[in-house]
C-alpha cells in the first residue's frame, strides 16, 4: 500500500465544484489554489469525501470496506490521482502545504503586475 503519513491525509479546503453531469453524476472539481481539475465519478467524489476528517489511507481502506486485492489497486490509483492534484494533503502540513503552493503561484509570475501605481495615475475631469 502506499506510504502511510503521520497524522493522515484531508481533502484540501480549496476544492470547488466547477460543472456536474446530472445524466452521470460526473463532476469537474477545481483546486481553486492550483488551478488543477479533475472529472470525479461518484465513487471518486465518496473516496474524497472521507477524508473531511484527517485519515490514513489504511484508515479510509477500512472506512470504505475495500475489500479484495482488485479493489486496493482500484483505490490507490484514485487516491495518487488525488494526491497528485493536490486534492488530498499531508493533514500535518496543511500550513507548510498553501504556503508551497502560494510559492509556486507567485514564482511563475502569473500576477499581474501594473507599471503605475493607482496613487499616481493622472486624473482626468469627464465632467467638462
Amino acid at each position: 500500500m502506499l506510504e502511510e503519513i503521520h497524522g493522515g491525509f484531508l481533502k484540501n479546503r480549496h476544492l470547488s465544484l466547477e460543472s456536474l453531469d446530472t445524466g452521470t453524476g460526473i463532476r469537474v472539481i477545481i483546486n481553486t489554489l492550483t488551478g488543477q481539475r479533475l472529472q470525479m465519478t461518484p465513487e471518486s467524489m465518496e473516496i474524497l469525501g472521507a477524508f473531511r476528517v484527517p485519515r490514513t489511507l489504511t484508515g479510509v481502506a477500512r472506512y470504505l470496506g475495500v475489500r479484495g486485492r482488485g479493489s486496493h489497486r482500484q483505490f490507490q490509483s484514485l487516491v495518487l490521482q488525488l494526491m497528485d492534484a493536490s486534492f488530498l494533503i499531508n493533514a500535518s502540513d496543511v500550513a507548510g502545504h498553501e504556503q508551497r503552493n502560494l510559492r509556486t503561484i507567485i514564482d511563475l509570475d502569473s500576477f499581474v503586475h501594473p507599471k503605475t501605481l493607482f496613487a499616481h495615475c493622472p486624473s482626468v475631469n469627464v465632467t467638462k
